[in-house]
């Protein structure tokens, strides 16, 4: 088993937090990059600076898995819990505050766990409504789970550079509404 998986779910661990779910192909393509970050690959730019991640996605005609789990940030107050999963049809990527002076740790590690725990089942979803063909064979799921930009989601096609070609879905009740929407693919393909 991958020695730096388990360094990551360890470095996790200490700070309270699981591990996030990562397919058994990037699980063990984990390698730790730098302190706290760890990536199925090289990185262009800290994952703090989500935008360039998403761009990066939005101008790749066949975009590559990769995962990212990091906590990293800046100065007194700007550090983030970081889980980016590029994986077949989804591109989840998620970025929710953890340390810093001003982070009730309780109510953070809450809501990130939380959020893990509705992203657990993602993959799995969207590859079987794929499989089902009710996606097309390019179209990925874009989550995009902030608090530090505009959380949005809106299902893709890259490339699609201008982000103003893209139909963004509202952030209210994002998570619930993405499960809806995952419901009603499913039962369409059944009836």
């Amino acid at each position: 088993m991958n020695t730096d998986l388990h360094h990551a779910e360890a470095f996790l661990r200490t700070e309270g937090l699981s591990l996030p779910a990562l397919p058994a192909e990037l699980a063990e393509q984990l390698r730790e990059r730098a302190p706290g970050i760890y990536s199925t690959r090289e990185l262009a730019a800290s994952p703090y600076t989500l935008e360039v991640h998403v761009g990066e996605l939005l101008r790749c005609a066949s975009p590559a898995d990769y995962a990212v789990l990091a906590i990293d940030g800046h100065g007194s107050q700007s550090w983030a819990f970081h889980y980016y999963l590029v994986s077949g049809p989804l591109a989840l990527f998620v970025q929710l505050p953890w340390g810093g002076a001003y982070t009730d740790v309780a109510t953070a590690r809450a809501e990130i766990e939380r959020v893990l725990a509705w992203a657990r089942p993602l993959p799995q979803r969207l590859a079987e409504l794929k499989r089902q063909g009710r996606l097309a064979p390019e179209q990925k799921l874009l989550v995009v789970l902030t608090r530090f930009s505009e959380p949005r989601w809106a299902w893709v096609q890259p490339p699609e550079a201008a982000t103003d070609e893209i139909t963004w879905q509202p952030p209210a009740q994002m998570l619930s509404r993405i499960d809806a929407e995952l419901t009603a693919l499913n039962e369409k393909q059944h009836t």
